[in-house]
């Protein structure tokens, strides 16, 4: 069902199931096939979560914070330049903007479901880790773009770059493309 719902596969009445596209062959080397599911439902739950978050840190986000988050966008790039999955910047990244929001319930939910998130951080920057120079180049423009709407103060910027950010994710994970 979740795999339909993802428009992997689809089903035919009386005939089966088929795949309707190939996603990335890096998704089954990079998680089991178990856990593909529950990997592509954390997408959902970020989007719902993290939008809110970025937006609300836009607003109330202090300079402190605004470094921390700065550091982590850079120590990020540094990763990727360097040829190491960024997983520990990347989820620093977002943990930095759950923590900006002041709602100490952003973070503790986003820290709970630190697991999933991260399994999916994994298999997405290693797929984008094989991929071109330049799909690499556009995930960290994407972070650069959230981290921009909200040392702006532009909260309806920073709610849709990152909804724009998970949801490229989720298509670069998902579909067969080389330049997603």
């Amino acid at each position: 069902m979740r795999l339909q719902a993802d428009g992997i596969v689809v089903s035919r009445q009386g005939s089966g199931t088929y795949i309707q596209h190939t996603p990335p062959a890096g998704l089954t080397q990079y998680a089991d096939a178990a856990d593909i599911s529950v990997l592509l439902k954390s997408y959902e739950v970020r989007i719902a979560l993290e939008c809110e978050a970025s937006s609300l840190a836009a607003m109330r986000r202090s300079e402190k914070q605004l470094i921390q988050l700065y550091q982590a966008l850079t120590k990020m790039e540094e990763d990727v330049l360097q040829g190491r999955i960024a997983t520990v910047s990347d989820f620093q990244f977002h943990m930095v903007i759950a923590q900006s929001t002041g709602n100490d319930m952003f973070p503790e939910i986003l820290q709970s479901i630190h697991i999933s998130v991260e399994k999916a951080m994994t298999m997405a920057l290693s797929i984008t880790r094989s991929a071109s120079q330049e799909r690499i180049q556009k995930v960290l423009n994407e972070h650069r773009v959230i981290y921009d709407a909200i040392k702006q103060g532009d909260p309806e910027g920073a709610r849709l770059a990152m909804r724009y950010h998970i949801s490229r994710v989720r298509q670069r994970v998902t579909d067969n493309l080389s330049d997603a």
